[in-house]
């Protein structure tokens, strides 16, 4: 920082910077994709490294990162498709791309699981599930559908590269459903805090029958926030909640066709998860099967939900044994049985969850 500017001056010019940058990043003229091509030569050049802004310890400088990383994220298929994009353009954007992907992977890894996060660290972590989600699904379209044959195998490389991340993992894994199923966890702590001393005992096994009746009893008296019906004040807890229960989603979906595109050959063209199982030959099936399990969300769906960090930084010793599977569905719930003004808002997910 410069010692001769007052303080915080350096972190709000650097912030106003990034976010002018991100303001001017649109995708409508050939203009814009010059613009965009400059911001993304700028930060995977020599002199410049987006990544030292997404690691400051300035809380506005990183929310302006993330927020310049999740723009240019989202126009990487516009970007890529476009005619007007040259060779080295596209090469240098898929770069930027590649390189916020790994930085909000790396980022939501090292996150605290912790209930009790500022609205500026929820807002950070919800930019960086959005930004991986639509990289992801950016990718998968432009590995499909780009005209040209090395474009589309770098950007199935970058695609195959994310999910290997995402799946390979723990630390990613775990809290991406940890912030998936947050507010279920709460409403669970919440409940556990209030609870009986059955979830203290350990005198036989019909008491540990109780104790997994009652949890399944709590979870479904859990309310969901939106029945309070103040909108306004739901919406930003919930957002980051369904922006990681959206790359959750995404996540199945694109490693699931991956899976699929790779036994093509065998069924003559690509066709749905039902229907090429039923014609592949076993060892094909075996080879999906694993495939889908190694690479798709399922162990962590399966897997057992991480406790909540608590405010000293300790986890909570009454949190039970309960799979990310469980929260999940008491969380879709919600959305299903909510009035017509939410259930439009979340139906959609809650089908594909």
């Amino acid at each position: 920082e410069n010692v001769n500017l007052k303080p915080h001056a350096s972190s709000d010019i650097t912030s106003s910077s990034l976010s002018i940058i991100r303001s001017l990043c649109h995708c409508k003229t050939e203009e814009d994709l010059t613009w965009i091509d400059q911001v993304s030569r700028c930060f995977t050049g020599r002199t410049g490294n987006i990544k030292s802004f997404a690691n400051s310890s300035k809380g506005q400088v990183k929310h302006s990162c993330v927020q310049l990383i999740y723009t240019m994220s989202s126009y990487a298929s516009t970007v890529v498709m476009s005619s007007a994009s040259d060779h080295e353009t596209i090469l240098h954007y898929l770069k930027f791309v590649e390189i916020g992907g790994l930085i909000a992977c790396e980022m939501i890894a090292s996150s605290s699981l912790s209930l009790e996060l500022q609205d500026s660290e929820k807002a950070v972590l919800r930019h960086f599930m959005r930004s991986i989600q639509t990289l992801l699904s950016s990718l998968d379209n432009i590995a499909l559908c780009h005209r040209d044959e090395y474009v589309r195998s770098k950007a199935a490389q970058l695609r195959d590269a994310t999910i290997n991340n995402l799946s390979s993992s723990s630390a990613l894994g775990t809290a991406i459903g940890f912030f998936a199923t947050c507010p279920i966890a709460s409403g669970l702590l919440d409940s556990l805090s209030r609870g009986d001393n059955r979830f203290h005992s350990s005198s036989g096994e019909q008491v540990s029958k109780d104790t997994r009746k009652t949890i399944k009893e709590r979870l479904e008296e859990i309310s969901c926030p939106c029945e309070s019906r103040q909108m306004n004040k739901v919406i930003e807890p919930m957002d980051l909640a369904v922006a990681s229960m959206s790359l959750l989603v995404c996540w199945g979906e694109v490693s699931e066709r991956v899976a699929i595109q790779n036994h093509a050959f065998e069924v003559g063209s690509e066709r749905s998860l039902i229907n090429t199982a039923n014609q592949i030959s076993i060892d094909g099936l075996n080879t999906l099967s694993n495939d889908l399990k190694s690479f798709g969300p399922s162990r962590l769906i399966l897997s057992l939900a991480a406790a909540p960090a608590l405010s000293n930084h300790t986890l909570t010793e009454d949190w039970p044994k309960i799979s990310n599977l469980n929260l999940i569905s008491r969380f879709v719930a919600w959305f299903l049985n909510e009035d017509q003004i939410n259930r439009d808002v979340f139906q959609d997910l809650a089908v594909n969850a």
